[in-house]
């Protein structure tokens, strides 16, 4: 079970509004902060957070919650996860212990993967072949432990057989991505003979590996690299390698070096560039950016330099500037990347490049092809910036690169942005709140006043499901979870639910009781008049069938509520 201490320990020392800002822009709205959402694409800001409350809101895609929804929903992790994260940052000790099946789940995942990284460090110790190709590699003894390098031996079951000595089941190593089965549904070891690259979350815990073939004749027969398939603790869209060895040096610098390769990323840091990450043998994706946000806004590409480089690199300035981030291009020399650049000529061979680097105006127009064209897509950059300050920027610099007026630019991008403007996205709740929804935002802004408002209130009188189940809750409880606190006690859509009608002030306090008399009559006269609507369709019946006696008992059970809904 959690310790309520530990969380209340890391509200006291974090506020919602300073970690949010690390995942979106937000500016000050009245009493609260409002900013594009995070979790959904849009153009008019619908994000609120409320430092008051320490809640979040969005009534775009009805995302809210407190501190520690935010990180669980950001970063995809339990609440135990997003607990450790926030510990971390609030610099409060915490030892995790799962009471939930998921975390219990990811748990025993964490563990096998963290005695299979042993396993095949002490097996690349013992092996001649692995410990002198890094050695030939140029990589130091402190570099191999800081990023645990290991070795996956040849024989089919060493890391399976290895594991269940351990007391860890098939199916779990199944789970984790560590084997396969072949025809015959025999259980065999998915990395051998290789090069071992554990890969690591945010907090330095192993999710997943890497490996690389070391003979080049290997290589014919077999992929160069392969990776651990996706499990519930590693999705390879939001992983980036390196990221927890570079997180310090990231914010110290305000920016991050994103190479292609495993290599490429354990030299840079040997060679004093530990800002350096790199993604999963895919391209920069919209979640590798969302983990780099809260470090950094700014990127520096270190691409190869032959024509997939470009095109990667081409890629991922779209979507880094789509997602409101900066970045500059450094294509390697012919033949060069930066591992074998920094064995050949060190640190200062590389850092001599880094002025050399595009930004994104200058490497679109010095890139072949038809100018019209090239200025057309930038554009098209442009206009995605949900920035205005950044797309201006971009504007001004298209037009000084290209000679072309600002004001035909500007023109060009509003019409992009225009036409790609999609629909508003409808709201999950109007602006008027149903007098349930009313009474229960007084509930949770207003503990002191929960019990009397619920003994005024008949819950088997709500329509909605979600704030139904709510209140029998806090009735269960007999008490009002904070706002604060909401993901330890409800659901992510209960949460979502209670910040979308708590998240502004909705009542003036002077007036408080009368608010509460007003909805709770408000509720009984919906009640009456429903059931006034269902007589009228019996009266109806009983008098096409002649039933003169029922027609009189109902039109008596109406006449007497009419006469109580004019009370």
């Amino acid at each position: 079970m959690i310790d309520n201490n530990i969380s209340d320990e890391i509200k006291s020392r974090l506020d919602i509004v300073d970690v949010i800002s690390d995942y979106a822009d937000l500016k000050k709205a009245g009493s609260n902060f409002k900013g594009l959402c995070p979790f959904h694409s849009e153009k008019t800001p619908s994000f609120v957070v409320s430092p008051q409350k320490q809640i979040f809101h969005c009534f775009g895609c009805n995302a809210g919650g407190d501190i520690f929804g935010f990180i669980m929903r950001y970063e995809n992790v339990t609440f135990p996860e997003a607990l450790e994260t926030l510990a971390k940052r609030a610099g409060v000790e915490f030892k995790r212990s799962y009471s939930s099946k998921g975390g219990k789940q990811n748990d025993a995942l964490y563990r096998i993967n963290e005695d299979a990284a042993l396993f095949y460090s002490g097996e690349l110790n013992r092996s001649k072949k692995a410990t002198g190709y890094l050695k030939e590699r140029g990589l130091d003894e402190d570099i191999i432990k800081a990023f645990r390098l290991g070795y996956a031996p040849q024989k089919y079951g060493s890391l399976l057989d290895h594991l269940k000595s351990k007391g860890h089941s098939e199916a779990q190593i199944e789970k984790a991505g560590l084997i396969k089965y072949s025809e015959k549904k025999k259980a065999y070891d998915m990395f051998r003979g290789r090069l071992i690259f554990p890969i690591c979350d945010i907090s330095g815990k192993v999710i997943a590996f890497g490996g690389r073939i070391m003979d080049t004749k290997d290589a014919q027969k077999a992929p160069k690299y392969i990776n651990s398939p996706e499990t519930p603790v590693f999705k390879k869209s939001y992983t980036l390698y390196g990221l927890n060895e570079a997180s310090r040096a990231i914010r110290e610098k305000d920016y991050v070096i994103v190479a292609e390769g495993y290599t490429d990323v354990i030299v840079c840091h040997q060679y004093g560039f530990k800002n350096t990450v790199a993604p999963l043998g895919t391209a920069l994706t919209e979640g590798h950016l969302k983990r780099l946000r809260s470090h950094t806004k700014k990127l520096l590409l270190v691409f190869d330099g032959d024509e997939a480089g470009l095109m990667a690199a081409k890629r991922s300035m779209h979507i880094i500037y789509e997602n409101g981030l900066r970045g500059k291009v450094l294509l390697m020399p012919k033949g060069e990347d930066p591992d074998s650049l920094l064995n050949k000529k060190g640190a200062d061979g590389l850092q001599k490049l880094f002025p050399g680097s595009k930004d994104l105006v200058d490497f679109f127009m010095e890139m072949k092809g038809d100018r019209i064209e090239i200025i057309r897509e930038l554009i098209e950059i442009s206009a995605k910036v949900p920035d205005a300050i950044l797309r201006g920027e971009l504007v001004s610099n298209i037009s000084q690169r290209a000679s072309i007026s600002d004001i035909f630019l500007t023109e060009e991008v509003q019409k992009f942005r225009k036409k790609s403007k999609k629909p508003a996205q409808k709201r999950e709740r109007k602006g008027v709140l149903l007098p349930e929804e009313q009474l229960a935002g007084i509930i949770f802004t207003r503990p002191d006043l929960s019990k009397e408002i619920i003994n005024k209130l008949n819950t088997e009188d709500i329509e909605k499901n979600p704030l139904k189940n709510i209140l029998l809750s806090v009735k269960e409880m007999g008490k009002v979870p904070p706002l604060d606190n909401l993901n330890s006690f409800f659901t992510e859509d209960e949460s979502s639910y209670i910040t979308s009608i708590t998240i502004e002030p909705g009542f003036d306090e002077e007036m408080i009781d009368q608010i509460v008399d007003d909805c709770v009559a408000k509720i009984r006269q919906r009640k009456i008049a429903r059931r006034i609507e269902e007589l009228d369709q019996h009266i109806k019946i009983a008098d096409e069938a002649g039933e003169h006696e029922r027609v009189e008992a109902l039109q008596k059970e109406k006449n007497k509520l009419k006469r109580e809904a004019s009370r």
